[in-house]
């Protein structure tokens, strides 16, 4: 029987024996294969829970600039508020049609047919200067952010943004001339006023690029002509 058995053992396994051995090879490379996989499935794991750890962080940084942005525009407009509201303590009363009284503070200063637009400005004579496309067809009256802007004459003032000015005035002077000031940052009293009377704050819209405004003068409502004179006139 035992000779029966091996000589059937042999013949069952005979011409396989490569076989057999290509078999437990590959067992055995399956084993390292998978091993390896789990090595590496381990590491993904691991670099997964780092970037959401990161991720995590990044928001928690995300929400603070956020929060401190918030926080900055609010100082900022706070800041403009105030100091809109001390311009407009300081402003000229407007002219109500009342029958006379006593006027409250000092009415800015007139001079060459005009009253001064920006009593706190500095400004030059640039009239003509070169600028991108064209040239400087007003003066460039330089303040504060929120300064007060006034009436340079009496007349139907109408407020409106313009391309390249943003925030703007014009003033149609019930002399006939026209008025025009532009890169503000807001507006007050509009309607028919008297010279004088608080019309907006300079400010820096459009494509000013630092406070101020510019002011430019129409006679009878036609084309510009160099306002300095007048103005130095008024505020100087």
């Amino acid at each position: 029987r035992l000779a029966r058995a091996d000589a059937l053992a042999r013949i069952v396994t005979h011409g396989d024996t490569d076989a057999l051995d290509a078999y437990q090879g590959a067992r055995e490379d399956l084993a390292a294969a998978s091993a390896h996989l789990e090595a590496l499935q381990a590491d993904q794991t691991d670099a997964i829970a780092d970037i959401e750890a990161r991720q995590d962080d990044l928001q928690a940084e995300l929400a603070r600039l956020q929060e401190a942005e918030r926080q900055r525009r609010a100082a900022e407009e706070a800041a403009r508020r105030e100091a809109a509201a001390a311009a407009a303590d300081d402003a000229p009363p407007a002219d109500t049609g009342g029958s006379g009284g006593g006027g409250g503070g000092t009415p800015p200063p007139s001079g060459g047919g005009i009253t001064c637009p920006v009593p706190s400005a500095t400004f030059v004579d640039t009239w003509g200067a070169p600028r991108a496309g064209h040239t400087h067809q007003g003066v460039d009256m330089m303040a504060v952010e929120g300064a007060p802007v006034y009436a340079p004459a009496s007349g139907n003032v109408e407020h409106r943004a313009v391309g390249l000015g943003g925030l703007s005035f014009f003033l149609y002077g019930d002399n006939g001339d026209t008025y025009f000031g532009t890169h503000m940052s807001g507006y007050a009293g509009g309607g028919h006023v008297a010279a004088g009377t608080l019309i907006g704050y300079v400010g820096q819209t459009g494509n000013a690029g630092t406070p101020h405004l510019h002011f430019e003068i129409w006679p009878g409502g036609g084309a510009a002509v160099n306002p300095y004179p007048a103005t130095a006139a008024a505020c100087l």
